[in-house]
């Protein structure tokens, strides 16, 4: 089954929200717009302007390729959520770092 890019848009928006332990009351307010705006865009029901995507990633500290990356390829939304957020971090880490965290796992796991 393919993603519609609002849907990522919307899940990446909604997870980097979190990972900021913002509310979407208080990201509205950052960018500018309402709450039903931010939960509508969070949902996949709408989408907004690549000015206000913009506004977004200002608000989360983040650059605007981040709202497109698929990060369910390897259907996460059926991990712990703990997992996933743990992928997620993973995932913007240098690959150098990511080989050092798992030589300390394995390292402790023999």
């Amino acid at each position: 089954m393919k993603i519609k890019p609002e849907n990522i848009v919307g899940r990446r928006v909604r997870e980097f929200r979190k990972r900021k332990k913002l509310t979407q009351a208080q990201l509205a307010e950052k960018i500018n717009k309402t709450v039903e705006m931010v939960c509508h865009l969070e949902n996949g029901t709408a989408s907004t302007k690549i000015s206000t995507l913009y506004d977004i990633c200002e608000a989360l500290d983040i650059q605007p390729h981040q709202l497109f990356t698929n990060l369910y390829d390897f259907e996460a939304d059926k991990m712990y959520p703990e997992l996933v957020e743990l992928f997620m971090e993973l995932r913007e880490m240098p690959p150098e770092a990511v080989h050092h965290i798992l030589y300390a796992i394995r390292a402790t796991h023999k």
